[in-house]
């Protein structure tokens, strides 16, 4: 054990002491029991029956899942893991309090926790379908919590009842040093689960700093805010059932008060958090303050947007156009047009369900937009985002005969903007619809192909459109292809690798993949009868986190079927494994410009292929090969631009 860390217990060890010391002066309780509170403080065995349960969920935070963390991000899963297991472990002692009294005899502790385990063990190993219902995977999982937590409650037992027995000739000395020994084992434990996820997991070129200590501080500070809010809506409940009365009927009325009040509380606290984030939509980047000249793009003098409505999101977009000089230096060709790009931000006003959509339409015939071979309808991310990658590519493969159109649905980060998802449906549908009734005033021959686009929540998005009539959908709505990109596993067309999307799919008209090599398995035939690609990466928690993960062990963690990036030795737990997912999500993109890559939720190194390959462009390797390289350099570009004009403002 290194020096530091022995400094760190010892601290631990002189604070829970003179805690202990203070709390007993002011109760005028003996010193040992100022010892058997300090080594409780300091035991993750026996402090309570919960506590060996807590322990294995602490330790069960710090094994291998999808993606690296910060020690904060670590602090999370395990707060959040330790307070899961009390929770089940307090559930689990009402159902023994039941059995037996608090002054029972160890026997009969021991036999009716031993009949719980062997209860839960029992319902554990109810046989397992792919497509069994979600009760039957609720009723295993639990059984597998309920087994746990009363193993757990027998380790307790078991050591106070013979810390008990030895109560009258012990040195109060034991109970610290054996606490302290316990902590820093699993303290030294947790250090080196850590070391060991840190080497399974594929980090980004700026990997989070992920510390056993502050990892565990910030575990010890959310278990404790939760635990405060937990205190402040009992508390208050108890206050409303003594105002109210005696009686069950008053007493469901307060709590019924109480859940409305905390709930107001939450909501409130919850839509200023994202309106004061919202307003980021609203800032100027230093390198995009000027209204672009431009008159192919929105926010140009002649559009019918004007640069302000477009959002930070928007005016980077208008902004970005590829130009004619980087078609040829990727293609080797003279560029055929100038791409078109139309933005209808969220700022612009809708008075009523139609306007953006009407707008983008008076956008487009403003660009002459329908005169072109592509029409690109792509639907952003929360924020408004659109993945650069894919919008550049397909300029440059088309060699500049396109138009791509965006309206944007939200403002806020993707995980916030969860509740804006039908917004985005019904406006992606709207401008689907009304380029469509603008194609068919044209000749067959003169109609641009119709491609869509989203990623992560832009492909949730947009793929609802079609979520109850599919491949018949792209033929009513006029799509010709889609590329959805990091598609969420909460997303109807989420579930098509698991093939629990039921709608009309005929086979081979959809293909999900992880990257490129998989897709070059498939013949010419195959490859061309695709109307829709997925592009998923195995290791892409956003595509992965479902809630009945919280119960149910996925497929993707099958031994025989692990995809590529998930590490061998991540194993499923329930409850405990959908919250590293969860927290995974968070950090799922953290990306370094320049540096492409293919995994987690970064799709810019498979973008260029992808773009290429759904939408049938036609062009070489060479080709794509060089817009690879061709998007390397302008982001680095952009980046550094961005940070000296930054600079200079400082």
């Amino acid at each position: 054990m290194k020096k530091k860390s022995v400094v760190i217990v010892g601290s631990i060890v002189v604070v829970g002491a003179l805690v202990g010391a203070i709390t007993a002066k002011k109760k005028n309780r003996k010193f040992t029991d100022v010892a058997d509170g300090v080594s409780k403080a300091l035991n993750p065995i026996n402090a309570e029956p919960a506590t060996p349960l807590e322990t294995a969920a602490y330790l069960e935070s710090l094994t291998p899942s999808l993606m690296t963390r910060s020690s904060v991000q670590q602090g999370i899963v395990t707060g959040t893991s330790v307070l899961g297991a009390k929770v089940v472990s307090s559930v689990t002692e009402s159902a023994t309090n039941v059995l037996i009294r608090g002054d029972d005899s160890y026997a009969n502790k021991l036999f009716s926790r031993s009949a719980l385990a062997f209860g839960g063990y029992s319902l554990s190993k109810l046989h397992e379908k792919n497509n069994e219902s979600l009760i039957v995977s609720s009723v295993r999982s639990a059984g597998k919590l309920l087994q746990a937590a009363s193993i757990g409650g027998i380790v307790y037992d078991s050591i106070t009842t013979l810390a008990g027995k030895k109560a009258k000739n012990r040195n109060v000395l034991i109970p610290i040093v054996l606490g302290m020994l316990l902590t820093t084992g699993v303290l030294y434990k947790g250090k080196n689960m850590l070391e060991k996820r840190r080497s399974l997991i594929d980090t980004i070129p700026q990997d989070p700093s992920n510390k056993i200590v502050p990892a565990t501080l910030s575990s010890l500070a959310v278990i404790q805010t939760l635990k405060l809010l937990g205190f402040g809506m009992k508390s208050t409940r108890l206050g409303l059932e003594k105002w109210l009365g005696e009686g069950p009927l008053k007493k469901n009325v307060a709590r019924l008060i109480n859940l409305g009040l905390w709930s107001s509380v939450f909501i409130g606290v919850y839509w200023s958090a994202i309106a004061k984030i919202g307003t980021k939509n609203e800032e100027y980047e230093p390198a995009y303050v000027n209204a672009p000249k431009n008159p192919n793009v929105s926010g140009s003098p002649k559009s019918f947007v004007t640069f302000k409505q477009l959002g930070m999101q928007g005016r980077k977009f208008v902004s970005n156009v590829v130009n004619e000089d980087n078609i040829q230096k990727a293609t080797g060709m003279k560029a055929k047009a100038k791409p078109i790009r139309i933005y209808v931000g969220f700022n612009t006003p809708e008075r009523y369900h139609t306007e953006r959509a009407e707008l983008a339409i008076k956008e487009l015939k403003r660009t002459k937009a329908f005169e072109r071979k592509y029409l690109l309808l792509v639907s952003p991310t929360g924020t408004g985002w659109i993945d650069h990658t894919s919008v550049e590519s397909a300029e440059i493969f088309s060699g500049g005969d396109i138009a791509t159109c965006v309206v944007q649905f939200a403002k806020y980060p993707s995980f916030l903007a969860l509740q804006k998802i039908h917004e985005g449906r019904r406006q992606f549908r709207e401008l689907l619809w009304s380029v469509k009734l603008m194609l068919d005033e044209l000749p067959k021959e003169k109609r641009p192909k119709v491609l869509v686009f989203g990623l992560s929540l832009g492909s949730w998005a947009s793929s609802d459109v079609v979520m109850h009539t599919g491949i018949a959908g792209f033929d009513y709505y006029g799509i010709d292809r889609a590329l959805w990109a990091g598609m969420p596993g909460l997303a109807k067309w989420g579930k098509v690798r698991s093939k629990e999307l039921k709608v009309d799919i005929p086979k081979g008209t959809v293909g999900v993949f992880d990257r490129r090599e998989q897709f070059e398995k498939l013949s010419k035939k195959e490859k061309d009868y695709l109307r829709a690609i997925i592009l998923n990466h195995d290791d892409d928690p956003i595509t992965l986190v479902r809630p009945k993960l919280i119960v149910k062990k996925p497929s993707w963690l099958a031994d025989n079927n692990r995809g590529r990036g998930v590490p061998m030795e991540m194993k499923w737990s329930p409850l405990f494994t959908f919250l590293q997912v969860a927290i995974d999500a968070a950090n799922a993109m953290l990306i370094v410009p320049g540096k492409f890559r293919s995994h987690g939720h970064d799709y810019r190194g498979d973008m260029a292929y992808f773009v290429n390959q759904a939408y049938q462009f036609g062009a070489t390797p060479a080709v794509v090969k060089k817009t690879n390289d061709l998007l390397v350099q302008l982001e680095l570009e952009r980046a550094k631009k961005s940070k000296e004009l930054a600079a200079n403002i400082e």
